[in-house]
């Protein structure tokens, strides 16, 4: 009997360290009731907030989410637990744990999407003990010990505060269950909140609390995603290295931080405006490896681009050839983050003039995304007014922010080093 039991336990394990996760997931790009004023004010927001944590040179997982609005951001389902207990979370590439609202909260939870995740009915929940190895992967600022269970507290950008319990849990995605992983168990959530929230996040970068890093074979280090544009879908997320296609897809370099691992730094070295390549120094895309600041980070929780004005005027040099080449048009008073905007009614977006980021990819040939008009202006949604969606940053770091992504097929490959980009629709056959 013992032999048996040891026999289907050693299959188990087999079966788990071979097996995959084989589909796309939906994502979801609600509408929010936003204004374009705090759309803008939050995307300032977190860029701050990234700014402040990266200068802290803290060790242990970097978590970074500016608040918990989640405006314009995308959302996909995840299964907590034994049974699964549906959780909607949003996907950030600038953070690793995953967390959600856990009872008991209330009435210090704020209202979300799906029923609050009840570790009681679930068979597979543990706690993480404070002297457990797994609690000293989060920051010591934010680490905590209560009755001998690992404790953690954020505070974010808009004034909120969550703390909770690190956990051992299951989850589920897609059909696959992906077991014993480290999650956040918030049980408490104060300050600006608003109603009709995400559920948690799911964190896909790169530090040791991440799914991607607690996960191994099941998903190979590699994941994907495409963000739509569309009002009709969000997209999709997909997992595994066997899943995904190599055709006419470009390879970007991926570059160690390593002051801050948990990051994807990508190897821009330039900008071009309607294929011309401005005159910019490739240093000033460049990571300081000995303090960690700079360096270009891809973002899905940033909305705009946001470009270091430290060492060059990389804004600047891009915003005047942009106006340059916008000449026919007249430009009207700037809004909110933005400086160079024009009337959307005389404005002909197919002959608008293209933004183009070049990488340098080592072992292939140098990879250019360029973007289409329709990603290169923003529309101002009580306005008729259209604006170029990049940013200055007034600090050496600049981030792609999630309306230069969307469109792509982009994915990341942490474990070889590299982010491809591919072409083709973002929507599911499922999507409207």
């Amino acid at each position: 009997m013992l032999i048996l039991v040891a026999f289907q336990a050693l299959l188990l394990l087999l079966i788990v360290s071979f097996t995959t996760i084989a589909a796309r997931f939906p994502l979801i790009h609600r509408p929010d009731n936003y204004s374009f004023e705090a759309r803008m004010k939050r995307d300032a927001m977190r860029v701050a907030s990234l700014t402040r944590l990266l200068a802290a040179n803290e060790a242990g997982d970097d978590h970074f989410s500016t608040d918990l609005q989640h405006i314009d951001e995308y959302f996909t389902e995840v299964g907590v637990g034994t049974p699964p207990q549906t959780q909607t979370l949003v996907i950030d590439t600038g953070s690793n744990m995953l967390w959600v609202q856990c009872q008991p909260c209330d009435p210090l939870c704020y209202e979300q999407f799906d029923p609050v995740f009840d570790p009681t009915k679930s068979t597979s929940f543990a706690d993480v003990g404070c002297d457990d190895l797994n609690c000293y992967k989060v920051k010591e600022s934010n680490r905590g010990c209560d009755t001998s269970r690992c404790t953690y507290k954020y505070m974010y950008g808009d004034g909120t505060d969550i703390s909770g319990t690190m956990a051992i849990e299951n989850i589920t995605i897609g059909d696959t269950i992906v077991p014993n992983i480290i999650i956040g168990c918030t049980h408490t959530a104060q300050g600006l909140l608003i109603e009709n929230q995400a559920d948690g996040i799911l964190g896909l970068g790169s530090g040791a609390l991440s799914v991607m890093s607690q996960s191994g074979g099941l998903i190979g280090g590699m994941f994907s995603y495409c963000l739509s544009n569309s009002t009709t879908g969000g997209g999709w997320l997909e997992f595994g290295r066997t899943n995904v296609s190599r055709d006419n897809v470009r390879w970007a370099s991926l570059i160690n931080n390593p002051k801050h691992p948990s990051f994807y730094y990508i190897d821009l070295v330039g900008l071009s405006v309607a294929g011309e390549v401005l005159n910019i120094s490739e240093d000033v895309f460049q990571i300081n490896q000995e303090t960690g600041e700079g360096g270009v980070v891809l973002d899905t929780g940033t909305v705009v681009t946001w470009l270091a004005e430290v060492v060059e005027v990389v804004y600047v040099a891009l915003r005047d050839k942009f106006r340059e080449k916008m000449v026919n048009y007249d430009m009207i008073d700037g809004v909110s983050i933005f400086d160079t905007c024009y009337n959307r009614g005389e404005v002909d977006l197919n002959k608008a003039p293209t933004v183009s980021f070049n990488f340098l990819s080592q072992g292939f040939d140098p990879a250019s995304i360029t973007l289409e008009a329709t990603n290169v202006l923003y529309e101002v949604d009580y306005t008729e007014n259209v604006c170029l969606a990049f940013a200055p940053s007034l600090v050496s770091l600049s981030i792609i922010g999630n309306m230069h992504q969307q469109g792509i097929q982009i994915t990341i490959d942490a474990a070889a080093g590299y982010v491809g980009f591919g072409s083709g629709l973002c929507l599911l056959p499922m999507d409207p």
